[in-house]
């Protein structure tokens, strides 16, 4: 079963706090360094120049994400709807989580710095902070 959404999703949907994540073992190792990162960086902060009201801002084409839900071997069927395995999107969504990390801790407000970090780690029903929603293979 594939993730797929007519016309593009949000990345903080993908990012978000009520799933995993996970890199499969097939995937090749995460290869990007500081040119691909700042690369990446660069297009956002360009694509945002000069906008004053990011509530207006027009999406941002990131790539094609491929996500798939994992199989229970035991069973053929679905383990949870809330884990899926990253088949293609890999470079950027640990790079995104990298720079989501650096703004978090950047970040002075409270409420700002939470907000962040809730497209970076899972947290139960009370707010404490569990696993993070992109899990890297050992």
């Amino acid at each position: 079963m594939y993730l797929a959404v007519k016309g593009g999703t949000a990345v903080r949907y993908v990012l978000s706090a009520n799933r995993a994540l996970i890199v499969p073992e097939y995937q090749r190792d995460f290869a990007w360094g500081a040119k691909e990162g700042r690369q990446l960086l660069d297009d956002l902060l360009e694509h945002l120049d000069g906008i004053d009201d990011h509530a207006d801002v027009e999406p941002y084409f990131l790539g094609t994400i491929i996500l798939t839900a994992l199989d229970d071997s035991r069973g053929g069927g679905v383990i949870a709807p809330s884990a899926l395995e990253i088949v293609d999107g890999q470079q950027r969504l640990i790079t995104l989580t990298i720079l989501l990390a650096c703004l978090r801790d950047l970040e002075d407000d409270p409420e700002r710095k939470s907000s962040i970090d809730a497209h970076i780690g899972r947290s139960d029903a009370t707010g404490v902070a569990g696993p993070p929603i992109l899990q890297l293979r050992e």
